[in-house]
């Protein structure tokens, strides 16, 4: 058996390491909730689209990066969109966001409107009714848009719930669209990259409060609209998903209840 004193010094060196491993197990706890690297270059694989095999839609070589591509003529107006499905890996329900966070990066933005992530939408097609739709709109005047629609598509007539404008866009440049939505809350800012492909110069950027219109739904990407043909690439996607404040707090009254139950423990012996 240990003595007590060796008892005591084992005991403090695994309360010490106890509150140096907390936190770690609650970040690793955290991402295995949400946060996930969402692949693109295996579509159609935990993605869904309103037209069940559409050429139009696929994944190409561009910039010595697999991405992927979404086309929009006139002729194919009902196929610009693809909705997320692979929820198990990023603790959606029914594939299903409520609060959540990411970024993606889009390529081919100048000469068409309506590019951009569909969030919280009501269902899994290109029509996306009640859903918000981040949007760069792109043209003569670009900027990036926030819209809720409750009808069937997102047209220039709409009016943004929140806008800001961008000085220029560049059809053959990356660019990263960051969002969140966070109750009531979701916001978004685009940014432009540096000359080693940092993206680290905030083109534009906008916030919403009171989005009170849909608390949970699907997530998606679609691509241009208007302007003739347009084509969209996306990749880098990242989505973290946030757990309900409840699922943070047992972990940290679970690790609580062990750090007391070790200073027990050691008072005991002592």
């Amino acid at each position: 058996m240990l003595s007590s004193s060796l008892y005591s010094a084992v005991l403090k060196t695994s309360l010490h390491k106890l509150r140096l491993v907390l936190p770690v197990m609650l970040l690793s706890f955290g991402s295995q909730l949400g946060a996930a690297v969402v692949p693109l270059d295996d579509y159609p694989t935990n993605w869904a689209t309103s037209i069940s095999s559409n050429p139009l839609i696929n994944i190409s070589s561009i910039a010595d990066k697999d991405r992927l591509q979404i086309s929009r003529t006139p002729s194919n107006s009902g196929s610009g969109a693809v909705f997320y499905t692979g929820g198990a890996s990023t603790a959606t329900e029914e594939n299903q966001f409520s609060d959540f966070s990411g970024s993606v990066v889009l390529r081919g933005l100048a000469g068409s409107y309506h590019r951009g992530v569909i969030l919280r939408s009501g269902d899994k097609n290109y029509a996306a009714e009640n859903a918000y739709f981040l949007a760069i709109t792109a043209g003569d005047s670009p900027s990036l848009n926030l819209y809720w629609s409750a009808g069937h598509v997102f047209a220039p007539s709409i009016t943004p719930l929140v806008s800001d404008d961008i000085s220029s866009l560049a059809s053959d440049r990356d660019y990263q669209l960051r969002f969140s939505a966070i109750g009531t809350v979701l916001s978004a800012s685009l940014w432009g990259a540096n000359e080693n492909g940092d993206f680290i110069n905030l083109l534009a950027e906008v916030k919403y409060e009171e989005a009170t219109q849909a608390s949970t739904g699907y997530f998606g990407l679609r691509g241009g609209r208007y302007g003739g043909n347009a084509v969209t690439y996306f990749s880098d996607l990242e989505i973290t998903a946030i757990p309900e404040p409840q699922s943070v707090a047992f972990i940290i009254l679970g690790g609580a209840l062990l750090a007391r139950k070790g200073r027990q423990m050691w008072a005991t012996k002592n």
